[in-house]
């Protein structure tokens, strides 16, 4: 199986990602949504492995399943690093789903401009 990473950010524009709180209370195949770097491009993630890293306060290591908001079909999430302490990471995801979310995330304006009446 082909891989790409799918970078996770903090962005004002959306919703804070978890927190190491929120991680550790999360059941077995809990989900949690993780957002990249556009407003509303959330990932919802289905995580079945959850290792903490000692040496890096925050930091773990995610196995699971992802999918797009909306979406039924899942991809494969395989050996990915996420900080709880920054909210950023990288997803290693599969090369068909990374492709789909970069199309749903480029076909989000970086900026919406409104016009205003004169």
């Amino acid at each position: 199986m082909a891989t790409q990473s799918i970078d996770i950010v903090n962005n004002p524009a959306n919703p804070a990602n978890p927190t190491t709180e929120q991680l550790l209370a999360l059941p077995a195949g809990g989900t949690v949504e993780l957002y990249g770097d556009k407003p509303g491009t959330a990932l919802q993630v289905r995580v079945t492995g959850l290792k903490r890293e000692a040496e890096h306060a925050g930091q773990f290591l995610i196995e699971g399943f992802v999918r797009l908001p909306g979406e039924a079909e899942e991809a494969r999430v395989e050996s990915s690093f996420y900080n709880a302490a920054t909210g950023r990471g990288t997803l290693h995801v599969e090369a068909r789903f990374a492709e789909r979310y970069q199309a749903l995330s480029d076909a989000i304006a970086d900026v919406t401009y409104v016009p205003r009446p004169r």
